[in-house]
């Protein structure tokens, strides 16, 4: 029997020369990590953190829908999704139903599509053509590839009235002068002229919640601009919005 020779060893010090490495699924391992380190980061995208405890809770519903619609132990499951944090829960979530994961990515060409599902050795076959709905707010230009795939429906930015309706949809108590001063500095900010990012809907749904949580009364949003972050993610726009006359 033969011996593998490690002359490296010597110069480890104090370093271990094996690892005790983690005993148990991709699943068991983020659960132990939101146990034992719950807000620790385990995602980062795009300026945004997610902690293990968030993340385990995303995985957890994520993997409740895959059971709801028949998703059980050895069954394929082919995602094909882009770079993003949701395609990590999903992942992981078809880890714990005990599913295998067939990933694919969305901008991949027929070939190395039928390659990969294939790999499965599984066949699926639709009834009727499937349609995949893509939403974008065009931040980012995309691939010619991928445009000639696409019929294109522009969905025009919400008016206040449209707006005011969405926000009492997550706040139907919020106080309506507080709301109307908020949407005036959120529609007045959206129309400078050199912003770089643009706030969205879901900026001043976070406002909103963060001025009723902070007790800011509505007299103050415009002279102050409290929690105006919230809105404003970029410090060139921050400047912009910091010096317009609310």
């Amino acid at each position: 029997m033969s011996t593998v020779k490690t002359p490296w060893k010597e110069s480890l010090g104090d370093l271990p020369f094996t690892l005790e490495y983690f005993q148990g699924s991709m699943w068991e391992g983020v659960e132990l990590q939101a146990k034992e380190r719950p807000h620790y980061t385990a995602l980062d995208f795009m300026g945004k953190t997610v902690s293990y405890r968030e993340m385990q809770r995303h995985i957890e519903e994520c993997a409740r829908s895959l059971r709801t619609i028949g998703v059980r132990p050895g069954d394929y499951v082919t995602i094909a999704m882009p770079n993003c944090p949701q395609i990590v829960y999903i992942l992981y979530a078809v880890n714990m139903v005990g599913a295998i994961a067939c990933m694919v990515h969305p901008l991949s060409s027929e070939k190395e599509m039928e390659f990969y599902i294939n790999e499965t050795k599984r066949t699926v076959k639709a009834k009727t053509r499937p349609i995949v709905i893509i939403t974008s707010n065009a931040e980012k230009e995309l691939p010619d590839a991928f445009l000639r795939r696409c019929i294109f429906h522009y969905i025009e930015f919400p008016g206040r009235e449209l707006m005011s309706e969405i926000v009492k949809v997550h706040f139907p108590d919020v106080e309506e002068n507080l709301l109307n001063e908020a949407m005036d500095v959120f529609y007045q900010i959206r129309d400078i002229r050199d912003i770089r990012k643009k706030p969205s809907t879901s900026e001043l749904i976070d406002w909103i919640n963060a001025l009723q949580i902070g007790g800011i009364p509505y007299a103050q949003i415009k002279s102050k601009l409290p929690f105006i972050g919230v809105v404003v993610k970029k410090d060139e726009d921050m400047d912009l919005a910091t010096h317009q006359n609310f």
